[in-house]
């Protein structure tokens, strides 16, 4: 299945039944397609967004959003299959700062490190400094605060109050 979005790019989505992944946490994932999850369409328009800026992203077997490959940056979007659609996009972008904040802070080469931060700064519609990307990161990195990282996302991205954050 393919989406195409806005710009030129083009996002095929894998609708393969996933494997069985012995002792891996999967083995009792329920096959959804894509263009049935959760019986709306607001994932596939946040992935349709996100790949006009990260043009090779796409959705493996497990629910996994690949962002970029080579690098393997990614993060799932299986939990997001039980929310509500008005909770989708916020929850969306929690998790993409969560797990793409970190290569556009810093990564193993200079060209990386620019292709993500542009990506990310782009996404988001916000400039943020290289500062910015690292307090973001140290706060927001991984998951560490997912209350802290929703209320930077309704807070219009307000990077003082991540330094405020204790």
């Amino acid at each position: 299945m393919s989406i195409q979005t806005s710009g030129e790019c083009t996002l095929s989505f894998s609708m393969s039944k996933p494997k069985t992944y012995e002792k891996s946490g999967y083995e009792d994932l329920e096959y959804v397609p894509i263009g049935k999850l959760n019986h709306h369409k607001k994932i596939e328009e946040c992935i349709e967004q996100l790949s006009i800026y990260f043009d090779s992203c796409y959705i493996n077997d497990i629910y996994e959003l690949i962002i970029e490959p080579k690098n393997n940056v990614y993060f799932m979007l299986y939990d997001l299959l039980s929310l509500e659609a008005d909770e989708i996009e916020i929850n969306f972008k929690r998790k993409f700062i969560e797990w793409v904040s970190r290569s556009a802070h810093k990564h193993v080469t200079p060209y990386w490190k620019n292709w993500f931060k542009r990506g990310f700064k782009s996404y988001l519609c916000v400039n943020f400094s290289d500062d910015d990307l690292k307090v973001i990161y140290t706060k927001l990195g991984n998951g560490v605060n997912q209350k802290l990282a929703i209320k930077f996302i309704e807070s219009n991205f307000d990077v003082s109050l991540l330094r405020n954050a204790k």
